[in-house]
This record gives C-alpha cells, structure tokens and sequence, in this order.
C-alpha cells in the first residue's frame, strides 16, 4: 500500500476508508483503552479479564 500525505484527508486521495491506518500518540491509548473496557465490557490486553 501506498503511504497518503500527513494532513491532507486519505479518503480525498483514493485511498478506502478501510486501508487508511492512523498512529496515534502514546498519550491517547490509556483513554482509548478506558473506552474500550467501558463500551465492549473486558480489557483486550488483560487475559484474566477474558472469560
């Protein structure tokens, strides 16, 4: 795949929504991590969670 330019919108250039990857910093995983637990009931990185 064909990396797109920084800043200007993947989905303008082509390329399909489900090819598109996003980095995130590593200050936003704890809070996406939070969502996840909150909106799917487990926490996919704790293993005893998993039932």
């Amino acid at each position: 795949m064909q990396p797109f330019d920084e800043g200007v919108d993947p989905i303008s250039q082509g390329f399909l929504e489900e090819d598109v990857t996003y980095s995130l910093p590593p200050e936003h995983l704890p809070e996406l991590h939070a969502d996840f637990r909150r909106y799917f009931g487990y926490d996919p990185f704790d293993d005893d969670d998993i039932d």
